[in-house]
């Protein structure tokens, strides 16, 4: 990486820095929204933000890269080079964000007790409860409503409502979290790449951020932003649970990696045309 950068493309350090950061905040915001809104199984309800965060930019890119820029329409003299060293940019973010910055331990989470989650009520009910303790909370501020509220929303449900969302929840979304494993393959792998082309092609036309001569740089920002998760988290969920195992995890991943040779290879078709 030290060797690629010279004083004339050092400037491309920053926007790198900036867009792997990025990618990482959407990322957790999807996954915030997913384990909200579908369900996720208990084991895997803090590892799908680890999921979320962390993306496959290592050997997967760096080969699709090295690959690429030895044809039209990059310079194979020094884009090859110059591609891996962009990579390493955010590989650099990827292992400080995942180790240095400890966010490797959440992996663990899902199997102590003192961050196991509950089961969640379910989606209407939660912020049904949610809104009802706004207003009385608002209504007490304003001396209308003394009453105090007995429900958390964030607390186990009562016997009696605990009865009622074991009938409201069907038992697909218990035995089979499906929903909760397509919404991370779109999140990871369609919806972050559309935010990176829209932001790509706006710093382009008005900032010097990605500037159309440097074609390498766009094509490795627009193929960073559609890996799969990264492989290491099953490794290390595995180092942390217990049991030694990691099966839902590995449930997710599978469907990401499997459908990574048909939206990746999509990915860099429109990462080709838009540097063209």
């Amino acid at each position: 990486m030290v060797s690629a950068f010279t004083p004339q493309n050092i400037s491309a350090f920053g926007p790198l820095v900036l867009m792997a950061i990025m990618y990482q905040l959407v990322g957790l915001l999807c996954t915030l929204i997913v384990r909200e809104v579908v369900y996720v199984p208990r084991d895997f309800r803090w590892g799908i933000i680890v999921m979320g965060v962390i993306s496959n930019w290592g050997n997967l890119p760096t080969a699709v890269v090295q690959t690429m820029a030895k044809e039209s329409p990059f310079d194979p003299s020094t884009d090859v080079d110059l591609g891996v060293a962009y990579i390493a940019i955010f590989i650099l973010i990827m292992n400080t964000t995942f180790f240095a910055l400890g966010v490797h331990k959440i992996c663990g989470w899902d199997f102590m007790d003192d961050h196991m989650l509950e089961d969640p009520i379910p989606f209407k009910e939660r912020w049904r409860r949610r809104a009802a303790n706004a207003t009385s909370f608002y209504g007490r501020l304003r001396g209308k409503n003394k009453s105090v509220v007995t429900e958390d929303p964030e607390l186990p449900p009562s016997p009696v409502l605990s009865q009622v969302t074991t009938t409201a929840v069907p038992s697909r979304w218990r035995d089979l979290p499906l929903m909760a494993i397509v919404s991370m393959t779109v999140i990871k792998m369609i919806i972050v790449p559309v935010f990176a082309i829209f932001v790509v092609q706006a710093l382009q036309k008005h900032t010097s951020l990605f500037p159309p001569a440097q074609k390498i740089r766009t094509f490795v920002v627009i193929l960073l932003s559609g890996t799969p998760a990264a492989a290491n988290q099953l490794v290390v969920t595995q180092l942390l649970n217990p049991a030694g195992t990691a099966h839902t995890l590995a449930s997710f991943l599978l469907l990401q990696y499997a459908l990574m040779f048909i939206l990746s290879t999509a990915l860099a078709a429109i990462a080709l045309y838009i540097v063209k």
